[in-house]
């Protein structure tokens, strides 16, 4: 099942990405001078330009998710798309951008305010990882354990319109546009079909096994994962 519409948040931030790459030399050229050093100017572009691809890599992956799955919820704050560390990041790009600032406009001196921006940076990136962190504890994680994401900080967890029980986001099967388990998604899905309702190819689901798509008449549900009759028959043989 595939979203008809497009990530204008995705498409954005691609473009934003890019457009930091492509133009790393542009601001450092215009606030320096020849009494900056050249390594100063080297560390400043390859800063942009991390932060430039760190975005395009997270632009990518939101238009990826949005166009596979069709109830991933783009926050309306973009900057809840990004981790700690990253968050981080843009903030010491930010701070360096300052200290040029200041140092071409104001005290003129770069060999005082700079060295401090540069020592600052590892705090700032640690300190903004932190306080994401401690933020992420509350909300649901993947296998791999790290927080979802998406705006599942104003609704970590949904209730089965069935069953009742908690379920993430992720793991929730939609009918008729409410969110259930996936024992009572079948359970839906074949009550529809028992009462003479249209058979769709949308109200096929996949084995949590093999991957491949089935009527769920043909799915049997085990500890809410879903098994086709021959990865049922592998994952449970019958005792001889």
């Amino acid at each position: 099942m595939k979203a008809k519409g497009k990530s204008k948040t995705g498409n954005i931030l691609r473009a934003v990405g890019l457009l930091l790459i492509l133009t790393c030399w542009l601001m450092p050229a215009a606030l320096t001078d020849s009494r900056v050093h050249i390594m100063i100017l080297l560390y400043v572009m390859s800063c942009q330009v991390f932060v430039g691809g760190v975005i395009y890599r997270t632009g990518v992956t939101v238009k990826k998710n949005k166009e596979d799955d069709p109830y991933y919820n783009v926050p309306k704050n973009p900057f809840r798309l990004f981790r700690g560390w990253q968050l981080g990041l843009f903030a010491v790009l930010i701070a360096f951008y300052a200290a040029l600032f200041l140092c071409r406009y104001v005290t003129g001196k770069f060999d005082v305010i700079f060295p401090l921006v540069f020592l600052a940076s590892p705090v700032i990136v640690i300190t903004a990882a932190i306080i994401r962190q401690k933020k992420n504890v509350n909300m649901p994680r993947s296998s791999g354990g790290r927080a979802l994401r998406g705006n599942t900080s104003t609704a970590p967890t949904l209730r089965c319109n069935g069953c009742n029980k908690e379920i993430t986001s992720s793991d929730g099967k939609y009918f008729d546009g409410r969110a259930y388990c996936s024992s009572c998604f079948l359970k839906k899905i074949a009550e529809r079909e028992e009462t003479g309702g249209e058979k769709s190819e949308e109200t096929q689901m996949k084995c949590s096994v093999c991957g491949k798509e089935f009527p769920p008449s043909a799915l049997s549900v085990i500890n809410d994962k879903v098994y086709c009759g021959d990865c049922f028959a592998r994952e449970y043989p019958p005792e001889l």
